[in-house]
C-alpha cells in the first residue's frame, strides 16, 4: 500500500509539472503573438518617420533654393502676411473694432482718435443749433428721444422675433401710441402753460390748450383699453412683460428727457450748462482714465476708474465756472422766452446774471494782509455758483445713469445700443447720463431760480382780458376791505 501511495504521489507531481510546462508554453506563445503584432506597427512607424524626414529634407532644400534664387519675392510675402491677418481678424461692418491703420497706431490710440473726432463733430453741431434758438433745440430733444426709443425697441424686437413673433405687430402699435401720447402730454404741459395766450387766438388750438390734461388722460385710457382687448389666451405673461417695457421706456426716456423743454424756455443757459457739464464730465473722465487710470471704479463698467471719476469732478467744476462766465455774456442765452413767435434778443437781465460783490471772511482777509494783498471782497456772477452746483451733480450723480445703462447692456449681452456714432455706439450710449440731469435741472430751477409767485403771474398773463379784469377787480375789492387801499 505504501508503495502504491508513493506511486500515486509521483504521478500527481508529474501531472502538476506537465501542467506548469503547458502554461509556460502557452504564455510564451502569447508573447510571441503580441510581438508579432507589434512588429508591423513598429515597421509602419519607422516607415512614416523616414517618409517625414525625407519630406522635411525636400522642403528645406526647396526653401534654400527659393531663397537663393528669389530673395525679393520672399521678403514681399513676409511683409504682406501680417496685413492679411489683420484684415481677416477685423470685420468690415463693426465700428467698435476698426482695422488697423497704415500709420502704425495701436488699436487703443486709434479708438481714441475716432472718439475724439466724433466728439468734436457732435459738439460743433450742438453749438450750431443754438444759433437757431429755442425751437431748434426743441426739435433736437424730440429727435434724440425718438432715436433712443428706436434703439430700445430694436433690442426688444430682436428677442421678441425669436420667442413670440406673432406679438411683434401689436406690441409695436402699443409702443408707438404710448410714445407719441407721452410726448403730447409732456410737451403740452410746457408749451400750453407758457404760451396759452397765443393759442387762445385760434379756436381749435384754444380747445386743445385749455383741455390738454383731459385730452391726455383720455388718450392714455384708450391705450390701456386697446392693450386689454389685444390680450390672447396662453400669452398673457409675455404681453404683460412687453407692456411693462413700454411703461418703463415712457417714464425713463420720454418723461425725464422732456423736462429739458421747460429748461429751454426758461433760458437757453439752463439747457446749455447742464448738457455741457455732462458732456464735459464724460470727456474728462475718459481723458483722465485713459492717461492714468489704474483703479477700477465699478464692475458694471470695467473701463471706469477712480482716477477718471475724481479727475473729471475737478475738471467739471473748473469748466462749469469758466463756461458759465462766457455764456452769461450772450444776452440771447440768458433771456427767457415769453412769446411763442416773438423773441427779443435783449431783455431785462435777471439778478443772477449781474455781477455781484461777495465779501471775504475775516480769516482770509487777514491772510491776504499778511501777504500784503489788499483784497476784502470778490466779484462774480451768482449764476456761476449755480453752475458749480450743477457741475457737482453732473460729476457725482449723473454718471450713475451711465452705469444703469451699462448694467442693462450686460443683462442683454450687448456692447452698445447701436453703431450709429463711431467710437461711441448709439444715441442712448451718449444720452444715458442726460436723463438724470434733465429732471434735476428742472427741479433746481423751480427751487432756487424762479421767484416766488412766478408761475401764478405766468398763468395770469395767459388768461383772456375778461378773466384778467375779473381777477383784478376781485383782488382790488379784497384789498379795500382789508384797508390796504
Amino acid at each position: 500500500n505504501n508503495n502504491n501511495n508513493n506511486n500515486n504521489n509521483n504521478n500527481n507531481n508529474n501531472n502538476n509539472n506537465n501542467n506548469n510546462n503547458n502554461n509556460k508554453s502557452n504564455k510564451i506563445q502569447k508573447n510571441e503573438q503580441v510581438k508579432n503584432k507589434k512588429q508591423p506597427k513598429q515597421q509602419l512607424n519607422n516607415t512614416q518617420e523616414t517618409q517625414e524626414t525625407q519630406e522635411t529634407q525636400k522642403t528645406q532644400e526647396k526653401i534654400e533654393t527659393h531663397i537663393t534664387q528669389e530673395p525679393q519675392i520672399t521678403q514681399q510675402t513676409i511683409e504682406q502676411t501680417p496685413k492679411i491677418k489683420n484684415e481677416n481678424e477685423s470685420h468690415p461692418n463693426t465700428l467698435s473694432n476698426p482695422p488697423k491703420s497704415s500709420s502704425g497706431l495701436s488699436e487703443r490710440w486709434r479708438s481714441w482718435w475716432i472718439r475724439t473726432v466724433t466728439s468734436l463733430l457732435m459738439m460743433f453741431s450742438f453749438f450750431f443749433l443754438f444759433y437757431f434758438g429755442h425751437f431748434a433745440l426743441l426739435l433736437l430733444v424730440f429727435g434724440l428721444q425718438l432715436a433712443v426709443y428706436y434703439e430700445m425697441w430694436s433690442i426688444r424686437s430682436s428677442k421678441l422675433k425669436t420667442e413670440f413673433p406673432e406679438l411683434l405687430t401689436i406690441t409695436k402699435i402699443v409702443d408707438n401710441y404710448y410714445f407719441f401720447i407721452g410726448v403730447f402730454f409732456m410737451y403740452g404741459l410746457a408749451i400750453f402753460s407758457r404760451f396759452g395766450s397765443f393759442f387762445s387766438r385760434f379756436w381749435l388750438l384754444k380747445i386743445i390748450s385749455e383741455n390738454h390734461l383731459f385730452i391726455s388722460i383720455c388718450l392714455l385710457s384708450f391705450g390701456l383699453i386697446f392693450f386689454i382687448l389685444t390680450l390672447e389666451q396662453n400669452k398673457y405673461k409675455p404681453q404683460f412683460v412687453q407692456y411693462a417695457w413700454t411703461i418703463c421706456i415712457l417714464v425713463i426716456v420720454t418723461g425725464q428727457s422732456s423736462f429739458y423743454v421747460y429748461n429751454i424756455f426758461e433760458g437757453m443757459f439752463w439747457f446749455f450748462i447742464p448738457c455741457g457739464l455732462v458732456v464735459c464730465n464724460d470727456i474728462w473722465a475718459y481723458i483722465w482714465g485713459f492717461s492714468c487710470g489704474k483703479t477700477p471704479l465699478i464692475t458694471l463698467s470695467p473701463k471706469k476708474t477712480w482716477e477718471g471719476f475724481i479727475g473729471a469732478a475737478f475738471s467739471s467744476w473748473l469748466f462749469g465756472w469758466l463756461l458759465s462766465y462766457v455764456v452769461i455774456q450772450i444776452p440771447a442765452m440768458v433771456c427767457s422766452r415769453t412769446e411763442f413767435l416773438d423773441f427779443p434778443v435783449t431783455c431785462v437781465p435777471n439778478p443772477l446774471y449781474l455781477k455781484t460783490e461777495y465779501p471775504l471772511c475775516e480769516c482770509i482777509v487777514e491772510l491776504f494782509s499778511i501777504m500784503e494783498i489788499n483784497i476784502k471782497s470778490v466779484y462774480f456772477y451768482p449764476a456761476q455758483l449755480h453752475a458749480l452746483a450743477i457741475a457737482t451733480f453732473a460729476s457725482i450723480v449723473a454718471p450713475f445713469g451711465g452705469f444703469l445703462a451699462s448694467g442693462f447692456k450686460r443683462a442683454f449681452e450687448i456692447k452698445d445700443f447701436a453703431n450709429l456714432i463711431p467710437g461711441h455706439g448709439g444715441i442712448c450710449d451718449r444720452m444715458d447720463c442726460q436723463l438724470l440731469m434733465a429732471i434735476f435741472s428742472y427741479v433746481y430751477i423751480l427751487t432756487f431760480i424762479q421767484p416766488v409767485g412766478y408761475s401764478i403771474l405766468q398763468d395770469f398773463s395767459n388768461l383772456s382780458n375778461e378773466n384778467q379784469l375779473t381777477i383784478f377787480n376781485t383782488i382790488k375789492q379784497n384789498l379795500i376791505e382789508q384797508g390796504i387801499l
